[in-house]
This record gives structure tokens, sequence and C-alpha cells, in this order.
């Protein structure tokens, strides 16, 4: 797909067929921003139409990219023209692999290319999501503050991948 031109509330959106990217996007969408959403695949549209419903907006407001967030190329292109990057996508297998870095190197992976695409972008910030489980593994009754995080020795793979 080409790339709108340019707006000045212009955010981007990884993983935008999951429910937390879509749910953000819904928002941005109410607020009027210009938002950029990336899928691994434009072909499964099934996977991502529903955004399309989500603001009577979304037709002009919402621009949707096929992206390899492991390709820093895909990364720069997704990440062009944009004030803001929330980095929603990561890996959830149906099953957990036997090497945990199958899981764990691709998600730090992406996370640094997307790093790299927004500075080169001149974005302005970025705002990574990660999960709960990242710090609390193992001690549900404390309330969790910024000092919080599991240890690496505590975490499942899909744990480690949002921690680290």
């Amino acid at each position: 797909m080409q790339i709108m031109e340019k707006p000045q509330r212009r955010v981007l959106v990884t993983g935008g067929a999951g429910y937390l990217a879509s749910h953000i996007i819904a928002l941005l969408l109410k607020k009027n921003y210009h938002v950029r959403t990336t899928v691994r695949s434009i072909k499964k549209s099934e996977k991502y139409t529903h955004l399309l419903t989500l603001s009577p907006n979304a037709k002009t407001h919402l621009e949707i990219v096929e992206a390899d967030l492991l390709n820093q190329g895909d990364c720069l292109y997704a990440a062009r023209d944009c004030m803001v990057v929330f980095h929603v996508a990561s890996t959830f297998p149906p099953k957990l692999p036997k090497d945990e870095n199958k899981l764990i190197k691709p998600a730090i992976q992406m996370t640094l290319n997307l790093l790299n695409a927004s500075v080169k972008n001149g974005v302005k910030k970025f705002i990574l999501t990660s999960s709960v489980l990242a710090v609390m593994v193992g001690n549900e009754n404390v309330v969790c503050t910024e000092d919080c995080w599991s240890s690496e020795e505590a975490c499942m793979p899909y744990e480690k991948s949002k921690m680290l």
C-alpha cells in the first residue's frame, strides 16, 4: 500500500489485528488521529477488517500496512511520518517452543527495529506495551509499581520476552 500524505497527527500502532491494538486504534480514531497499523499479512483480511468498523472516520484516517517487524526496512516504512509509535505487536504462540529463544529473540529484535526506525524517522514518543506478567510473576499479593520486575528465572518464555 502507498503511504498517504503526511497528516500532522499520524500515529503508528503495531499489531493492528490484535485485541489490545484494536482498542488503541479505536481510541485514536475517536480523537481524530490518522492511524497507520501493521498486520502480518494483508491477504488475511478476515483478521483486520473489523478495524474499518471501529469509527466513522476509519476509511479516511486508518491505513493498514503489511510489515514484518523483524525487517528493518519494513519498520522504517511503517514509522515514516509518524509522531508517535505504539508498539503492541508480540508473538504469542499457541504452544511454547522447545527453545525459548525462538520466542524471546524475535520479540527483542522487533522492539529494537522499531526503536531504531522511530529514531531515524524523528518519532517524538515511543510507547511499548508489555504485560502484567513482566512485573508480577510469583507474587500476586504485591501492589506493583515501576520498581517491580519479575526475575528471568521465574518467567516462562512469553513472560520473559515481555520483560526483556
